[in-house]
């Protein structure tokens, strides 16, 4: 038999999920901050660069598609996007054909994979995303 103490007293139980979709929507929030900031530093460097300059199309396609590609690796990486991550290796494999050759036993996302796995996926993105965007922003500027 149970004491009566033990039926009396009410069962407590914790609340994680609140406090998990808060955290993951404040993240969220910053990471599309950020996303913004980056999109329009990268109108920013294309105007510049365009009026210092003669506009020349094939700057200016190279340019904005360093740009995207920046962005979508830092957006892939902070918001996990894996379906952003599946288009951008579609255009990867359509592009650079010798990447898909080299990688081509590779099937899945990149967080999806078990030597990766999802935080280092998110690391990897941002840490090639960033200085692709970068390129890109010297390139809008006509520095390089």
């Amino acid at each position: 038999m149970m004491p009566d103490d033990a039926k009396t007293k009410p069962v407590r139980r914790r609340r994680r999920r609140a406090t998990d979709r808060d955290e993951s929507s404040s993240s969220d929030k910053v990471a599309k901050f950020f996303l913004t900031g980056m999109a329009v530093v990268a109108l920013a460097c294309l105007g510049i660069g365009t009026s210092r300059h003669d506009p020349d199309p094939v700057w200016f396609l190279r340019s904005l598609s360093y740009l995207i590609l920046g962005i979508a690796f830092v957006a892939i990486g902070l918001l996990e996007l894996e379906w952003l991550e599946r288009i951008v290796w579609i255009v990867e494999v359509l592009s650079f054909s010798i990447f898909f050759w080299i990688a081509g036993w590779w099937s899945g996302s990149l967080s999806e994979s078990e030597l990766v796995g999802r935080r280092r996926a998110v690391v990897l993105w941002v840490l090639a995303g960033v200085p692709v965007f970068a390129w890109g922003c010297l390139a809008a500027l006509r520095v390089v």
